[in-house]
């Protein structure tokens, strides 16, 4: 998957609060950072209680990036 593809998946299951798929992206030891929250979230069980939250909290959203960055991209 490029990393085009993996932002454009990222948003389109977190749209459609699909909390088993976005995991799906990350692997166990991941480490996932937004310039909104004071930490990274580290793991898949932090993730997991940060997604299952934040979804809750509206009963409808749109999501999208302005800008990305990547470590590590082959």
């Amino acid at each position: 998957m490029t990393n085009a593809e993996l932002v454009t998946t990222f948003f389109s299951r977190f749209d459609a609060e699909d909390v088993e798929g976005l995991l799906e992206l990350f692997t166990e030891d991941c480490s996932f950072s937004m310039s909104l929250y004071a930490r990274d979230l580290e793991g898949k069980d932090e993730l997991r209680a940060f997604f299952e939250e934040h979804l809750s909290a509206w009963s409808e959203h749109r999501e999208w990036a302005t800008s990305i960055d990547v470590e590590g991209a082959a």
